[in-house]
């Protein structure tokens, strides 16, 4: 599997780096998120608990595709933002 970062920002505030990756199958069907997390782990000398991949977009017909993913500074603010984001909202009171 061949990577090649697109784009790469730093979010300070959340502790993380945001990518944008092209990803090259080599030949194979899209492979699996856990597969990809661990190759990207590998590639940006992480934990594989810090990689959270967003979203996987395949190149129809190709052996390629794109991978939005984050890279956190730690696990522990990762399962945070997490559970932040899970939380429901407070419904409104009916009128």
């Amino acid at each position: 599997m061949k990577l090649q970062v697109l784009e790469e920002k730093s979010n300070p505030a959340l502790q993380r780096r945001e990518l944008r990756v092209a990803v090259d199958y080599e030949g194979g069907a899209t492979p699996k998120i856990e597969s990809v997390a661990n190759e990207l782990a590998k590639h940006f000398g992480a934990d594989q608990a810090t990689v959270d991949i967003r979203k996987l977009i395949g190149d129809t017909g190709h052996s390629k595709g794109i991978v939005l993913v984050n890279v956190w500074a730690n696990p522990e603010i990762r399962e945070a933002a997490k559970a932040k984001k899970r939380a429901k909202p407070v419904a409104a009171p009916a009128k």
